[in-house]
């Protein structure tokens, strides 16, 4: 299929149907309350942001254009979580703050738009 999340029959999820389909039933298996699924991409961003992840690599990992966006969107959802620390650093694992392989930032365009610059393994260009 030439999606990423596919129905069995390669055809996409629709978002009616993913919710209605998936979504539900998966929390209430879970016994949560409904929650909207982007509340998923809210909470990575705040525990995140409260284990102090590297900024920039919140910036690239989220799809965000600069931190300051990733701060005005995310970082009132923080407040509150500063006891949690501990926890959601050992269900995310400390290697989610500090990769396991070093990286090499590589600039390819305009310094202020921190999506621009990808970060690549140190070993991506053998012979240095």
């Amino acid at each position: 299929s030439e999606y990423i999340f596919a129905k069995p029959n390669g055809k996409p999820y629709r978002r009616e149907g993913f919710i209605k389909g998936v979504w539900q039933k998966a929390l209430k298996a879970a016994n949560v309350p409904y929650q909207p699924p982007y509340s998923i991409r809210h909470t990575f961003a705040a525990w995140s942001l409260t284990i102090r992840m590297n900024p920039l690599r919140l910036v690239r990992l989220m799809g965000h254009g600069s931190k300051q966006m990733v701060f005005d969107t995310y970082g009132n959802y923080v407040e509150g979580l500063e006891q949690d620390t501990l926890q959601i650093l050992e269900y995310f694992g400390k290697d989610f703050i500090q990769p396991k392989y070093p990286y090499r930032r590589i600039i390819l365009g305009d310094e202020n738009s921190f999506s621009s610059y990808p970060l690549l393994p140190a070993n991506a260009f053998p012979g240095e």
